[in-house]
């Protein structure tokens, strides 16, 4: 932002913990509109069932992450798990390894690269994925309830034109 343009003009919303008044306050800011909201909603969605996750297995973010990915395919690399999620490589990495540790991934040698490994989910990760996966898709019935099923399919294209792009915007940082 230009230093000489002002910020967004801050509410007059009374100070003190997280009322819906101060809620609505930040996620009304035209000055990232849709990006904050896009990342509260986020947080809101998988926050909780990740705590949840992490006490009873632990499972933490990183790692139900890969595992996600790694579900969806007989095998992939690393490197395709951070092209896939955007996240970095040491944090995927760290997540493949402690996965591998709890016997949840299986590490093989990759034949078109011995750079790197291909990993697999095993019996145990599949099972693992296949419980945990339940309040996901649970929690995302949930959000989604007051949309009617036109405004679903609507949001489920801008998803999808956003999430598809082929302009580079969403390269790796």
């Amino acid at each position: 932002m230009d230093k000489d343009q002002p910020g967004p003009e801050p509410v007059a919303v009374p100070a003190g913990p997280p009322t819906p008044e101060r809620v609505t306050a930040v996620l009304s800011n035209d000055l990232m509109r849709f990006g904050y909201r896009i990342g509260y909603l986020a947080q809101l969605f998988t926050g909780p069932i990740y705590r949840g996750l992490s006490e009873q297995y632990g499972v933490g973010r990183p790692e139900w992450v890969v595992l996600f990915c790694a579900a969806h395919f007989e095998t992939l690399t690393a490197q395709e798990v951070g092209q896939m999620t955007g996240r970095a490589k040491a944090n995927i990495s760290r997540a493949v390894n402690k996965l591998i540790h709890m016997g949840l991934l299986r590490r093989e040698p990759n034949p078109d690269d011995a750079r790197s490994g291909l990993i697999r989910v095993t019996e145990a990760g599949r099972a693992l994925f296949d419980v945990t996966v339940k309040p996901f898709a649970l929690r995302e019935e949930a959000m989604l309830s007051v949309l009617t099923s036109q405004e679903r399919a609507q949001l489920d294209t801008l998803l999808t034109k956003l999430t598809s792009r082929s302009d580079g915007w969403d390269a790796p940082y």
